[in-house]
């Protein structure tokens, strides 16, 4: 590694710690960054969100830098309608449902995540928040078993998102869900955002299944999954079911996330680093 890319890389590592000190206070980014205990659930508490926030040490660190990353916020300050409902795809422990329920305390948000060790801290995360409900399938276009299997290394920073759904029967079995019979069970007329972060299974949520419920769609928040194993392509696919329903959308990039806006509504993106 030359001394260049070595230092780029330490800036980028304070910046972060900076970022999370800002978002979190200094001694609460001390303990994410150097003090949380392995073999542990660790949790902070930190003055910008109301509960204690649940995470593992190694496994974590991903989705726990969504809490002051370079983000996203969605505006309904110029829209007559509000952001009432949302559903997160993959919402792994819960992060992004937390900042959701801190920008729009007044939803009602659905979580779906599949892997039960996510779920159980998911619970553990979102258990004081009575606007949250949470659900442990698979999204996917039918309903059926599946087994998840995990091959990554679990000393990885983002091992708990590394997991793959398979035929192959492994020791942990989920049922698939679909959109549909969330939108029924949930009683929905309508959706303002859908966030999904399902490492390329979007394949399946965005087949022409979607004609039943992508009408109901206001925002689409997706990582973009075209490098993934099985993602080739998805968010071209996801374009043509909008063109395929004539729906048409203002498209923004933030991070690593796609943000699909209908052009229909008055809602808008911020980028945001500190919340």
């Amino acid at each position: 590694m030359s001394i260049l890319i070595f230092l780029i890389r330490v800036i980028n590592y304070f910046k972060r710690l900076l970022n999370a000190s800002k978002n979190l206070g200094f001694l609460i980014a001390l303990k994410i960054f150097f003090f949380s205990k392995t073999n542990k659930i660790n949790f902070i508490k930190s003055k910008n969100y109301p509960h204690k926030i649940y995470y593992r040490k190694e496994g974590d660190y991903g989705v726990l830098g969504h809490l002051y990353d370079l983000s996203y916020k969605i505006s309904d300050a110029n829209s007559d309608e509000k952001i009432n409902t949302i559903i997160d795809l993959g919402a792994n422990i819960g992060i992004e449902t937390i900042k959701f329920s801190k920008f729009f305390p007044n939803s009602k948000i659905i979580c779906v995540e599949p892997e039960i060790n996510n779920f159980e801290i998911l619970k553990k995360n979102t258990e004081n928040y009575s606007n949250v409900f949470i659900e442990n399938y698979a999204i996917s276009n039918n309903e059926t078993n599946i087994f998840i299997e995990n091959t990554s290394n679990p000393l990885t920073k983002n091992y708990y998102e590394g997991f793959r759904l398979t035929e192959k029967a492994t020791n942990q079995k989920v049922r698939t869900v679909t959109m549909k019979s969330l939108i029924k069970k949930y009683d929905l007329k309508k959706i303002n955002i859908l966030k999904s972060d399902i490492e390329g299974y979007e394949k399946y949520l965005f087949d022409d299944s979607c004609e039943d419920w992508l009408h109901l769609v206001d925002i689409i928040i997706f990582e973009c999954p075209d490098n993934d194993r099985i993602g080739v392509g998805i968010t071209q696919q996801i374009y043509n079911q909008a063109q395929k329903n004539s729906l048409f959308y203002k498209s923004h990039i933030c991070g690593e996330n796609l943000v699909l806006i209908n052009s229909k509504t008055s809602f808008f993106l911020e980028k945001v680093n500190y919340f």
